[in-house]
């Protein structure tokens, strides 16, 4: 039988370099990938926050260890934010790091954290909402407000019971906080004199007003409510001659010595009533002789346009720019309606146009009857 032969493998030193090479790159990549897939953070993209104008706070996050070993990190904010700190978390443990910070003006800060374990790092990019603090003032007595950080409003609290209060209540005297309300002496207003009312305004202090027009009138016509510092409401009588009573030509009821009685009228005496078309009459032969009413000048005048249109329904055209007159009033037609104001802007009457037009309007400085602008429109009178 044949013996077996056995074959040796030379290897030279270069093949030995090579297999010794490729195995360590292998090695080197898996280390690599592992530790770089071992750690995240929490945000992962951007860690957004809203802080305050000189308010020491923090940015927290979330470091998580995906690996089994526990790990050391460093943890290195922008020199904008704090120093650098190191942390300790536990494999397959997850820790929440705080990075203090003051921000020292209002705006946009942006920012990063770095952390770091070993040859591995990642970047954490931050985004600040820096707001100046509001201010929170207080006008209620006893009532203090502070800005919330937390909540990011301002809240109010009690003061102090004991805290002094009421300076700016005009009618409180030593003035003390007590379970959130102001307590105190009220002042006493009183000017002594029986015909006015006192009363206290906190924003000024005592306030006396007139009320000597309060006083109740008396029943009897020939008296006249009056008011006395000293004495309050009282009456006295009015000036004779005053009418009390019903009057013609021939007899009238006048007060005289604070009596009504009645006496004959003299000739020539005014009678009845006047008017802007019409002044008083005069007693002749104990009959009222009226003076013939006079012709009102209008003030302004608008006609009509030309009437066109085929048919029985011809069409009036009423252009109308509008009109003031001496005393401020002014004239214009609003919805098929020609309304009047005052110089104020107070409405004063108001007349509808209807299908057929305004025709001639004029106006005049005053009514007969009441004495206040009118309008006759031909041929209806109204006001």
């Amino acid at each position: 039988m044949t013996p077996t032969r056995f074959h040796s493998l030379a290897v030279t030193p270069a093949l030995s370099f090579l297999t010794a090479a490729l195995f360590l790159t292998a090695c080197g990549n898996d280390r690599v990938k592992s530790a770089a897939s071992s750690f995240s953070t929490t945000p992962q993209d951007q860690l957004v926050a809203l802080a305050w104008v000189q308010h020491p706070q923090d940015l927290t996050f979330t470091l998580n260890n995906t690996s089994r070993f526990s790990r050391d990190f460093t943890v290195t904010p922008d020199a904008t934010l704090s120093p650098s700190q190191t942390v300790t978390v536990n494999g397959g443990d997850s820790l929440e790091v705080h990075v203090p910070f003051t921000a020292t003006a209002a705006g946009t800060l942006t920012a990063s954290i770095i952390v770091a374990s070993g040859e591995d790092a990642l970047e954490l990019p931050v985004s600040i909402d820096v707001r100046a603090v509001p201010t929170c003032d207080s006008t209620v007595d006893c009532i203090e407000r502070s800005f919330d950080f937390t909540s990011g409003q301002c809240t109010a609290h009690a003061s102090p019971d004991g805290a002094a209060c009421g300076a700016h209540n005009q009618c409180l005297t030593n003035g003390r906080c007590m379970a959130g309300e102001c307590v105190g002496t009220m002042i006493t207003c009183d000017d002594g004199n029986a015909c006015t009312r006192d009363s206290c305004s906190p924003s000024v202090g005592c306030v006396f007003t007139d009320a000597a027009s309060e006083c109740p009138a008396p029943a009897d016509p020939c008296h006249a409510a009056v008011c006395d510092p000293v004495r309050g409401c009282g009456s006295i009588e009015v000036t004779d001659g005053t009418s009390c009573g019903p009057r013609d030509c021939t007899s009238a009821s006048i007060c005289m010595a604070g009596t009504c009685v009645n006496r004959p009228v003299p000739e020539g005496a005014a009678c009845g009533d006047s008017s802007p078309c019409q002044s008083k009459g005069t007693c002749q032969h104990q009959v009222c002789v009226l003076q013939e009413a006079q012709i009102l000048t209008h003030d302004w005048t608008n006609a009509p346009g030309p009437t066109t249109g085929p048919g029985p329904m011809p069409i009036t055209s009423q252009f109308f720019e509008g009109q003031v007159d001496a005393q401020g009033n002014s004239y214009a037609i609003v919805n098929d309606r020609l309304v009047s104001y005052s110089a104020v802007g107070t409405p004063r009457w108001q007349y509808p146009t209807g299908a057929a037009g305004l025709g001639v309007v004029d106006c005049f400085a005053a009514a007969c009857a009441s004495c206040s602008a009118v309008c006759q429109v031909n041929p209806t009178t109204w006001q």
